[in-house]
């Protein structure tokens, strides 16, 4: 017996109570599917085309996209997680009475169940006949075709359940981190729960396995990042963070670079991303936009292996021509700047040249970076730790160093690590380097989105 109470000014729940007084159950508890519609496009691609229509039973389900009345037939669009279909409602397989039901109850957005029949291609969309069709679930409120931006962000699940693209991005999202299991797992990469949420407190407790004798390992965590949610970051954004043994840093690019490819590979069956730039657009009103794919434009990025590779200052001289290793001083420094234009956001005379130099990457040269470039710090007195990040499409995606052994050294270059940690090396670590490569902004690449904020799903929005 359905025991839910509907308020009687409510039309779409009131529908609810309509159906059960006509003894039609519109919530079911159990439904037999045979056949993912993705399942149903791809076995049966060639009908119409290569080969005759086909006939067999087939169990569906979905939700009612668009619902169109032909003469004495519905011409009805269903969509599941991965894909869509086109049904048609006749009166050769309903009765008159099926189908009006489906004609003044079934609305846009409602869960249905179809037995179908028949298969064939309709104006050269594969269609199926229905023989059978049920309630699964009703959308007791209205379903929106258009969604701005604050909208979708506000109410995800409404905007998931109405927009197969928003879909399309969890399943890959999902994709991708499948892949890189799967990845790191074949080269024995172990995944380890840390229960860690600070960056440096996760990248510590990773190490201690490295000394416990544990060669290779790597975790997923939530960012835990400060910063404040803007287009490109978000503290519950994920990130994988690895730490290798007897690896180099070159070993680990060269990891980095052959994942990442064969990601793209797996993802788009292409070593290339192509898709428009998304410009937003703002209403009268404006609290909401929407974002609109730029025709006139396209991006390409190439995944391919054979990434660029250069040290900071190279690469601010192939940008800027600004040749910061023939530099000694801060005062040389900001009058190159100052005679070249360049304007730093903070031209301050006590800052050392390699922070200058940073600054003037960060700025003016890493928004340059759309190919798949790796970024090679310089090893000074100042600064011992080999390191290095990843850039493409002008974001920072990744970034690895070669790890401190040496308790006394570590001590020195890195003091908010604490003495507990220099404690820890004191057992002794074999020569080691870690990478920490941001997933969402990764999924933001793969996706072809503009904002992380789509990227995490039901986050918690954090002040």
């Amino acid at each position: 017996m359905h025991s839910a109470s509907f308020s009687d000014n409510d039309p779409l729940c009131h529908r609810a109570q309509q159906l059960i007084a006509r003894g039609i159950q519109p919530y079911a508890t159990s439904f037999t599917r045979s056949h993912l519609l993705c399942e149903i496009n791809e076995e049966n691609e060639g009908i119409g085309v290569e080969f005759p229509d086909k006939q067999g039973l087939f169990t569906v389900c979905g939700r009612i996209m668009s619902k169109t009345v032909c003469g004495e037939y519905l011409l009805v669009s269903i969509e599941d997680q991965d894909s869509t279909l086109q049904v048609i409602l006749s009166a050769d397989n309903l009765t008159k009475a099926s189908i009006n039901l489906f004609a003044f109850y079934v609305y846009r957005g409602d869960y249905l169940g179809f037995t179908l029949d028949y298969l064939y291609r309709e104006q050269g969309r594969l269609t199926g006949i229905v023989k059978e069709w049920r309630f699964l679930a009703l959308a007791n409120m209205p379903f929106p075709r258009h969604m701005s931006i604050e909208r979708q962000r506000a109410e995800q699940q409404l905007y998931l359940a109405s927009s197969f693209k928003a879909r399309e991005s969890v399943i890959i999202r999902a994709r991708m981190i499948r892949f890189i299991r799967q990845y790191l797992d074949e080269q024995g990469v172990l995944e380890v729960n840390t229960t860690r949420t600070q960056l440096i407190g996760v990248a510590q407790a990773l190490l201690q396995f490295l000394i416990g004798g544990i060669e290779q390992v790597y975790e997923i965590t939530t960012s835990g990042s400060a910063q404040p949610i803007d287009w490109m970051s978000h503290p519950q954004s994920l990130r994988l963070h690895c730490c290798m043994a007897l690896s180099s840093p070159q070993a680990v690019m060269n990891m980095l670079e052959q994942m990442l490819h064969k990601l793209t590979q797996r993802i788009h069956s292409t070593s290339l991303l192509i898709w428009q730039p998304l410009n937003r657009l703002n209403y009268a009103n404006d609290s909401e936009s929407v974002e609109i794919a730029d025709e006139t434009q396209t991006l390409e990025i190439d995944m391919s292996t054979g990434w660029a590779r250069r040290t900071l200052y190279q690469a601010i001289d192939d940008a800027l021509r600004v040749d910061f290793t023939s530099l000694s001083s801060t005062e040389q420094v900001l009058k190159v700047l100052t005679q070249t234009g360049l304007q730093l956001d903070s031209m301050n005379s006590d800052i050392p040249v390699r922070v200058i130099a940073q600054q003037t990457f960060q700025q003016y040269v890493a928004p340059t970076l759309i190919q798949p470039t790796f970024i090679v710090y310089p090893v000074d007195p100042a600064n011992p730790v080999e390191c290095f990040e990843l850039y493409i499409n002008g974001i920072l995606l990744a970034y690895g160093q070669r790890e401190i052994t040496d308790p006394l050294q570590h001590t020195a270059v890195l003091p908010e690590a604490g003495s507990e940690f220099r404690d820890h090396l004191m057992l002794g670590m074999p020569p080691a380097s870690s990478l920490t490569l941001n997933l969402d902004r990764l999924a933001m690449l793969m996706i072809g989105a503009a904002d992380i904020r789509d990227m995490v799903c039901f986050g918690r929005e954090v002040q």
